[in-house]
């Protein structure tokens, strides 16, 4: 029980005359909790961000030409970072400097490899990643399935990875 509802429970209580009566008219009726906007501004920072990293996916494709004549993935990533800077500032977004860094590391797996799949291929201690849709991966790790908290942007983003995913494989062959 919330501390919301135990106060409520005890005004209540408080509220009922001798015998068990309902509270008199001029006594202040119980209000129920207000609904957990928390999880509902949670869920929407969530969403914020998913559209700004589309944006800048769009932003960072439009200036690809620069972006693979960099000769080191250094330079990818801070032209990628200057890119996720300036979309942000013009457009005054309001995140994080953890958020910033996360979608500049987002974009550039984005146009470098696998997306949200990325990191997942080079933790060693994953053996099998699994995709059953946008929202739904996961990865066997230590012999146990567990689902990760990463997504694609849609289902026609994840249906471009296994397009995408047999140069990627030979590239770290070499």
């Amino acid at each position: 029980m919330s501390l919301l509802q135990r106060i409520g429970s005890a005004q209540q209580a408080g509220n009922t005359q001798g015998g068990g009566e309902p509270p008199s008219a001029g006594t202040a009726a119980r209000v129920p909790p207000p609904p957990d906007l928390r999880l509902a501004q949670v869920a929407a920072r969530g969403d914020r961000l998913r559209d700004i990293r589309l944006r800048l996916v769009d932003e960072v494709v439009g200036a690809s030409d620069t972006l693979f004549d960099a000769n080191a993935a250094t330079d990818v990533h801070a032209k990628v970072a200057a890119i996720v800077d300036r979309v942000i500032e013009e457009n005054g977004y309001s995140v994080t400097r953890d958020e910033r860094q996360r979608l500049t590391r987002e974009v550039v797996a984005e146009i470098e490899g696998l997306g949200p799949l990325e990191p997942l291929l080079r933790d060693e201690t994953i053996t099998e990643v699994m995709v059953n849709g946008p929202n739904h991966i996961y990865v066997e790790r230590r012999g146990k399935i567990e689902r990760v908290n990463v997504a694609f942007m849609g289902d026609e983003h994840v249906l471009h990875a296994p397009d995408r995913l047999h140069p990627h494989l030979l590239a770290q062959r070499t």
